[in-house]
């Protein structure tokens, strides 16, 4: 795994899901990135609002995967080993609300917007995606030209 001297790290939702997908080219290396996620002491970065109790969870990542991540599969497994082990941190809005701008201009998708705009203010300034289709590779160099020292990655790319 290609992942050192980070304390935080912001997954998008698709990673996890193709860990649980075997036809998909990113399923070795998501399976093998959330397993490494789930046994070392780098936190999951979470939207401010989040609370393990679904029904209270005001988060839009965790809605994101609580809504997509099937109950009973490996991914769902190694996210609850994640939350109920609190291997997160909670970034607040106000943290992140200065580059909104930016990146509702490059991004469409709501959801996106938000985990960018996380890791854009975690410590680590890392994105894991597997979505080339809202984030092609234009638009991730982009980001990371506007941001210094943004790095969005797939899966593949750390493994």
């Amino acid at each position: 795994m290609h992942i050192t001297n980070i304390n935080d790290i912001v997954v998008d939702t698709n990673v996890f899901m193709h860990a649980n997908n075997d036809k998909i080219k990113f399923c070795k290396s998501s399976k093998e990135f959330i397993g490494y996620l789930s046994n070392c002491n780098i936190l999951l970065c979470l939207d401010d609002g989040f609370d393990p109790v679904q029904s209270k969870n005001q988060s839009h990542i965790a809605h994101e995967y609580f809504t997509h991540i099937r109950h009973g599969e490996f991914a769902y497994g190694i996210l609850l080993k994640i939350l109920s082990s609190k291997n997160y941190k909670i970034i607040k809005k106000s943290q992140y609300k200065k580059y909104k701008k930016l990146v509702n201009q490059c991004i469409r998708n709501t959801f996106d917007r938000i985990f960018i705009c996380i890791a854009i203010v975690s410590d680590s300034k890392l994105f894991i995606s597997n979505d080339f289709e809202d984030l092609d590779l234009q638009k991730r160099k982009y980001l990371e030209k506007s941001i210094k020292n943004l790095r969005i990655l797939s899966s593949a790319q750390l493994c």
